[in-house]
């Protein structure tokens, strides 16, 4: 599936960008699957809006209702730490993005393919570049800086 991203942050001129949604292995949690369900049942205006307590919808969404609606309740549902749920103020809708980043990180999908996906002006290099603000590392004692065999 492709999305059209009419305007944002880094395109103010309207040039309409587009990201690729694959399909998921299996259809009850394959976003472009329920992108179209909902698309076939509202044919105008923008895909992502508040929902009435009637069920109609409404004007877009924006950050802060994503935040307020999609990522906290989720985390403070369903993130558990040694048996402990996770306080979910700390989190916003910006830690989809980086959490997607460091998950294609973690995956060695190269900087360029991640920064194509998530629209950043440029990949940088692996270290030193626009996406290492989200570098949450995983791999610290599999390829360590100071190896252990030096001693």
């Amino acid at each position: 599936m492709l999305v059209r991203i009419r305007r944002s942050k880094t395109d103010q001129t309207g040039r309409r960008e587009y990201v690729a949604v694959p399909f998921a292995s299996h259809f009850s949690v394959c976003p472009a699957t329920m992108a179209r369900r909902w698309c076939d049942a509202r044919r105008t205006g923008p895909m992502f809006r508040a929902i009435d307590r009637h069920g109609r919808p409404g004007r877009r969404l924006g950050v802060d209702a994503v935040t307020r609606n999609v990522v906290r309740p989720v985390i403070g549902e369903l993130l558990v730490v040694d048996g402990l749920p996770v306080d979910p103020a700390p989190y916003s809708s910006h830690s989809l993005r980086a959490g997607f980043v460091t998950e294609a990180r973690a995956h060695e999908v190269p900087d360029a393919r991640i920064a194509r996906h998530t629209r950043h002006a440029a990949a940088g290099q692996r270290r030193g570049g626009i996406l290492d603000v989200y570098d949450r590392p995983h791999d610290l004692f599999e390829r360590p800086a100071l190896d252990p065999s030096w001693w």
